[in-house]
């Protein structure tokens, strides 16, 4: 039997497929201090868990992903993930594809607490149904609802107290902007923006529009300064881990 070229290169197509899927869950999940971290991984790249896991300010005791290697022969990627026991529980899938499509679906997601300046302050956001679908970087469709009593509880970490927030998802230009807003019974008004990019790169902004001078120095004490919007916060972050 003669050996040819096209047999030393099925066979290497095959090795690395074979090391690939035998790889460790840890070498595709690089850590990023402050964006994803975790304590231990185990399994495959196919059937991933990983423990003391940490999203930006919550944790989970828990976090596991699936990966079908028939999506990727097909030039896509479809991850969900699952997050379990924690400040973070739910579940969410990531979607990307050659074409640099991508899309974040939340179908149930609570996160405990929130960082405002030095604190993280009690509370409780829902997230339900949240889509967002970004068409070779650019936003196509938005969809979802959000809640949250964050600022309903975060009266004895900030000596203020503001309104539940409520509101949803829609795409602004290339954008997709998460938009909560909420009035308190001082008749001060509170908009919370999360702006999501294709390329994986979030901001989140709040804004207080308040004429109450004890307000002020509270949220002056958390890091908000005044501005165009009113009293104001901004981070910059990432809603993909990659």
């Amino acid at each position: 039997m003669r050996f040819r070229l096209w047999h030393a290169l099925v066979f290497v197509l095959a090795l690395a497929i074979f090391a690939v899927a035998r790889a460790p869950a840890a070498y595709f999940a690089p850590q990023r201090p402050g964006v994803f971290t975790y304590d231990s991984a185990s399994g495959t790249v196919w059937r991933a868990a990983f423990e003391g896991v940490r999203i930006g300010p919550y944790q989970a005791r828990s976090m596991t992903w699936r990966l079908s290697p028939f999506d990727l022969v097909q030039g896509k990627a479809r991850l969900p993930l699952t997050f379990s026991q924690g400040t973070i529980e739910g579940e969410a899938m990531l979607l990307a594809n050659w074409r640099n499509d991508r899309r974040l679906y939340v179908s149930t997601l609570r996160l405990e607490g929130a960082p405002l300046g030095a604190v993280l302050a009690p509370g409780e956001t829902h997230i339900g149904e949240l889509d967002v679908f970004f068409d070779d970087g650019n936003c196509a469709a938005a969809a979802g609802q959000l809640e949250s009593d964050v600022l309903v509880r975060a009266g004895q970490a900030l000596n203020w107290s503001g309104p539940p927030l409520s509101g949803g998802a829609v795409c602004d230009g290339e954008d997709a902007l998460v938009r909560l807003t909420g009035t308190n019974e001082a008749g001060e008004s509170v908009a919370a923006l999360m702006i999501l990019s294709g390329d994986g790169a979030a901001q989140w902004r709040i804004s207080v529009q308040t004429d109450r001078p004890e307000t002020e120095a509270a949220l002056a004490a958390a890091g908000f300064a005044r501005g165009p919007e009113g009293l104001g916060r901004s981070e910059e972050g990432r809603w993909l881990p990659f």
